[in-house]
C-alpha cells in the first residue's frame, strides 16, 4: 500500500516540476498570472492525488482482505482434508499451507475461556504463545497456526529429529491464565501431522474435563496418554477412578498427599529410597505414607497395580481440585 501511495506522490512531483518549468520558461505569460497559474495546477493535482490515494487504499484494502480470506479459506480446507486422512500431495499441500509436511511435527491446540475482554485480539495471543513455545523447544522453522473459532486456534510446530519433550517446559514459558496450551507427541509426515493432532484434542478434553490449572499440558506428560483416552466419557472415567481408589479418591490435603505420594512410589519401582529423594522426604515419612494410601485402598499393590497406578493418573488429570467427590 505504501508503495502505491508513493507513486502517486512522486507522479505529482514529476508532474507540477513540468509544469513550473513551461510557466517560467513561457514568455508569453505574463508575469503577474504565472503565480495564480501555478496554484492552480497544485490545487487540482492535489485534490485529485487526494481522492485517488482513498480510492487506491479503499480498493487495495478490499482485494487484500479476499485474498486473505480466500488463502484462509484454502488453509483450513488443506488442514481438514490432512486430518481425515487419505492420501496427500505433500508439496501441493505445502505450497498451500506454507508449511512442511514432510518434517517432525508436534501439534498444539491454543484455547481461552474468553474472560478476557471481546477486544482482545485473541488470534494474536494464541500466534504469541505457540511461537513462543515453538521457540522453547527449539524449533528453527515457521509455525502453522489455523483459527477455529473466536477462543481456540489450532497450531503445528515442527522440531528437530533429535527433540524430546521436557516437564520442563512449561515453567520455560510466559505463561499466563488467559491462554492454555495442549501438545500432542512428536511424528513425523502428513500422518504424523493428523496423528499428533488427534492427540492435543484429547489432551485438551482432558484439560477442560478437569479445569486444569497449567498453562500447558501434553501427550507426553506422565499418564496422560493413557487419560487422555479416557476423556470421551469423563464421568464413567471419575465413577472407575472412584471405584478403584475407594476413599483415597475423595478430596482433602491429606488424601492429596497421599495420592502423590504413592503415585511417585509407583513410578520408582516401589522403592522407597528412590521415592524419598524424588520428594524430598525421609524414607520414613515415604514408608508411612504409602502405608496409609494403600490401608485406604483396601487391597494390595500387586494383584492391581495397574488400575491403581492409572486411576492415580486419571485423579490428577481429571478431577477438579478442591472439588467434593461424593461418595
Amino acid at each position: 500500500m505504501n508503495a502505491l501511495v508513493r507513486a502517486y506522490r512522486l507522479g505529482q512531483q514529476r508532474l507540477l516540476q513540468s509544469a513550473y518549468d513551461f510557466i517560467t520558461a513561457n514568455d508569453e505569460l505574463p508575469v503577474d498570472l504565472a503565480p495564480a497559474v501555478f496554484q492552480r495546477l497544485v490545487d487540482e493535482v492535489s485534490e485529485y492525488i487526494d481522492w485517488m490515494s482513498q480510492k487506491v487504499a479503499l480498493l487495495y484494502e478490499q482485494e487484500r482482505e479476499a485474498w486473505l480470506a480466500n488463502r484462509t479459506t484454502a488453509r483450513e480446507s488443506q488442514v481438514r482434508d490432512i486430518i481425515k486422512g487419505g492420501d496427500v500431495d505433500a508439496a501441493a499441500a505445502a505450497a498451500t499451507l506454507g508449511y512442511s509436511l514432510t518434517a517432525r511435527h508436534v501439534a498444539v491446540v491454543a484455547w481461552t475461556h474468553h474472560s478476557a475482554p471481546e477486544t482482545v485480539d485473541d488470534l494474536g495471543r494464541f500466534t504469541s504463545a505457540i511461537n513462543a513455545a515453538g521457540a522453547a523447544m527449539g524449533s528453527p522453522r515457521s509455525r502453522l497456526i489455523i483459527s477455529r473459532d473466536q477462543d481456540t486456534a489450532w497450531g503445528w510446530i515442527t522440531v528437530p529429529e533429535s527433540w524430546e519433550y521436557e516437564e520442563s517446559l512449561g515453567d520455560r514459558l510466559d505463561a499466563t491464565d488467559a491462554v492454555h496450551l495442549a501438545f500432542g507427541s512428536a511424528h513425523t509426515g502428513a500422518e504424523g501431522f493428523r496423528l499428533s493432532h488427534q492427540e492435543a484434542m484429547r489432551v485438551q478434553n482432558v484439560c477442560v474435563a478437569g479445569r486444569s490449572p497449567a498453562a500447558l499440558r501434553s501427550h507426553d506428560d506422565p499418564g496422560m496418554a493413557l487419560v487422555s483416552l479416557m476423556s470421551t466419557d469423563v464421568e464413567a472415567a471419575q465413577d472407575w477412578v472412584r471405584s478403584v481408589l475407594g476413599p483415597l479418591a475423595e478430596n482433602s490435603e491429606a488424601n492429596a498427599r497421599h495420592r502423590s505420594t504413592l503415585l511417585t512410589f509407583l513410578r520408582h519401582d516401589l522403592s522407597y529410597t528412590a521415592t524419598a529423594t524424588a520428594m524430598t522426604m525421609h524414607k520414613n515419612s515415604i514408608r508411612y505414607r504409602v502405608e496409609i494410601a494403600v490401608s485406604l485402598l483396601g487391597t494390595d499393590l500387586g494383584s492391581n497395580r495397574l488400575s491403581i497406578e492409572a486411576a492415580l493418573y486419571a485423579h490428577s488429570y481429571i478431577f477438579v481440585p478442591g472439588e467434593q467427590i461424593p461418595g
